[in-house]
């Protein structure tokens, strides 16, 4: 297996020969990664698309928000992970740190699963947010993330909008977001980093192809402006951050209810590798927990993988 120097071709924008692959064998490979390039006389050149984040329009809508927390705003060509990333920076600032890439060479999800994007066209994020020693994240906040990505995604216009616990994002049925939420303890220090993907460029021929059902933005909406797409997100979780509880009121719960992608689902809840449990979804309680109405008893999940959906 031919080890591709992606990071070096994003951050200068050439390559030169690979060996073990020909140069239209090396532009294949580079496509099937969200990476545009050509050949010219000195080797393979990467295309930049045009929707680079611009870093002075992120900050000028953000200021505009005075009651937004101080924050310090990261944005890189390619990392391996935005997650990774922070946690390794974690003793290095007391602000609240939102990490942006262009390109994301090892994303990952929630129970090891990969995160896939285009160079450029889709928005991959973190932010560390540090949190007081004696408080403790019981899995409301993971929710609680989930709402304000679909409050952010109704306010620029995307319809049928729902939530799949903990905190997966879907249109009409195809996922457009998914979240992770790590908590990092250093000496005496707690740090919670959220992780968020959102698809935002039209990629519906890769989605078919490789069989995911799945959508983005522009798929729904039409093309888009990613940088103010990117300031508005950022807006919407430094506000849910500086609310930040582990429980629901009931105002979020009655959103979260509007929006459940599982109400009225027979489902198989995965906690482990040795156990399932399969009922009909009752909703959730203030803490987050999944109700499993499950051979007549209401049993508690704090947390899980929805393995199998029926109706």
């Amino acid at each position: 297996m031919v080890d591709l120097p992606i990071k070096q071709f994003i951050e200068t924008g050439r390559i030169g020969p690979v060996q073990g692959l020909s140069q239209a064998e090396l532009i294949m490979k580079f496509a099937q990664m969200g990476l545009t390039a050509e050949m010219d006389d000195d080797g393979i050149v990467l295309i930049e698309p045009g929707s680079l984040l611009n870093r002075q329009y992120i900050e000028t809508y953000l200021n505009k928000n005075r009651d937004l927390p101080q924050h310090e705003i990261q944005i890189h060509r390619v990392l391996e992970s935005t997650n990774g990333h922070l946690k390794k920076g974690i003793n290095k600032t007391k602000l609240p740190t939102i990490c942006l890439t262009e390109y994301q060479t090892n994303g990952y999800g929630r129970r090891g699963s990969s995160w896939s994007s285009s160079y450029g066209e889709d928005i991959t994020l973190s932010i560390s947010w540090n949190i007081d020693p004696d408080y403790s994240v019981a899995g409301g906040e993971s929710l609680l993330i989930a709402l304000s990505v679909v409050e952010f995604l109704e306010s620029v216009g995307m319809a049928a909008v729902k939530v799949k616990w903990p905190n997966d994002v879907y249109i009409s049925g195809k996922k457009i977001a998914g979240i992770i939420l790590e908590q990092i303890f250093t000496g005496e220090k707690v740090t919670l980093i959220v992780g968020l993907g959102i698809n935002i460029k039209d990629r519906k021929e890769h989605f078919l192809k490789n069989l995911l059902r799945a959508t983005s933005i522009e798929s729904e909406l039409g093309q888009q402006n990613r940088s103010l797409l990117t300031a508005m997100l950022i807006e919407k979780l430094l506000n849910t951050l500086s609310n930040l509880s582990n429980e629901l009121n009931p105002q979020q719960l009655q959103q979260w209810k509007k929006h459940d992608f599982l109400l009225g689902k027979f489902i198989t809840v995965e906690q482990n590798d040795t156990q399932n449990m399969s009922g009909y979804y009752h909703g959730i309680d203030k803490t987050g927990r999944l109700l499993l109405n499950a051979e007549s008893k209401l049993i508690k999940i704090t947390s899980g993988h929805i393995a199998e959906i029926s109706s």
